[in-house]
């Protein structure tokens, strides 16, 4: 799983890839720039309202359902290694914004 570090690393990337300002995004989800550098930076507490709103004004859908989020945790709990639905979607997030 990514750290939040990796994550903000990754929409970073997002958002350089298609040419777009830290400003026109933070405008876009709703949020000050300096709340979405933060993130991008992995520095800041991000919380999950303005994460999603991020990610929805880079068109990235990320589906956090109360059953991707029990398995995620029954997951761990268990100490499996199989993918998790919010897993599978992180990682096709990651997949567009490699480093």
């Amino acid at each position: 799983m990514l750290s939040l570090q990796q994550l903000g690393s990754r929409i970073r990337s997002l958002r350089q890839a298609r040419g777009w300002s830290a400003d026109a995004v933070a405008k876009l989800a709703g949020v000050h720039r300096n709340t979405l550098l933060g993130f991008e930076r992995g520095t800041g507490n991000l919380e999950l309202s303005n994460f999603l709103a991020i990610c929805a004004a880079l068109d990235v859908s990320i589906g956090l359902s109360p059953t991707a989020i029990a398995e995620s945790v029954a997951a761990a709990s268990e100490g499996e290694l199989r993918q998790t639905e919010l897993q599978r979607r992180l990682g096709a997030l990651t997949a567009h914004g490699a480093d």
